[in-house]
């Protein structure tokens, strides 16, 4: 095996410069294209989400991206769509008993944390 001469072979680099390579804003994927390193913001809301899908539609449709990885990129970020959605329909539920409890309480939410004041009860001691 023929030897490369020392200006052709690539330089060993330690675990920190390799380290600093690695966080720079080029990556190497698998197949040896450079792609630049893709930053996302806050993905919380179902809005947040959506647009996340069409900037990656967009980069496919440019041929920023190929379609294989930008198909896997749609189908993780439907996932956090429907993850949100679902939260955010957690948080009106959540809202609403909330608004329940204090009519039944007669607009107040109880002081010790009760939900709710028991039938059996009332504010007096005597049984209804």
């Amino acid at each position: 095996m023929k030897k490369l001469p020392k200006h052709k072979r690539k330089p060993k680099l330690s675990g920190s410069q390799r380290r600093k390579i690695a966080s720079a804003q080029m990556v190497l994927p698998a197949d040896g294209a450079e792609l630049k390193r893709i930053r996302v913001g806050q993905l919380e809301t179902v809005d947040q989400w959506r647009r996340e899908i069409g900037k990656v539609y967009r980069e496919m449709r440019f041929q920023t991206i190929r379609t294989e990885i930008g198909t896997r990129l749609v189908y993780v970020a439907e996932i956090g769509a429907r993850l949100a959605k679902m939260r955010e329909e957690l948080n009106e539920l959540e809202a609403l008993r909330q608004q329940l409890t204090q009519l039944q309480n007669g607009g107040a939410p109880f002081l010790n944390g009760q939900d709710y004041l028991p039938a059996s009860e009332s504010h007096n001691g005597e049984k209804l």
